[in-house]
């Protein structure tokens, strides 16, 4: 099955820029357009010279760094579930094992 390719336009920074897209991605495309156009114009906006290249790498690297950071935080997150995960495990095996020495054991 093919997916079907639409071209869509998005502007950033005052410029259209058409980009040929899968029909699926086209309003993840769209959010993600916004969010760079919104860096960087609020990176713009701190009135400092700088030029469109510039603004675009720092914008860049300020996607970036929030991606690492929810990537931490997601992985502390993984290892936070997985060692409760373990615990929750451990305590029904615990109460498993309890529960069947108490039917092996002779009633009286």
């Amino acid at each position: 099955m093919t997916k079907s390719i639409v071209t869509t336009t998005i502007e950033i920074m005052g410029r259209l820029y058409h980009i040929n897209s899968p029909i699926t991605a086209i309003d993840s495309l769209q959010r993600s357009a916004k969010y760079v156009d919104e860096k960087m114009k609020s990176i713009r906006d701190t009135k400092m010279a700088l030029s469109v290249d510039r603004i675009a790498v720092l914008a860049a690297l300020n996607i970036a760094n929030e991606l690492f950071l929810l990537e931490n935080q997601n992985n502390q997150d993984k290892k936070m579930i997985q060692n409760r995960l373990r615990e929750l495990q451990n305590k029904v095996e615990a109460a498993l094992a309890e529960h069947s020495q108490m039917e092996l054991s002779p009633a009286e």
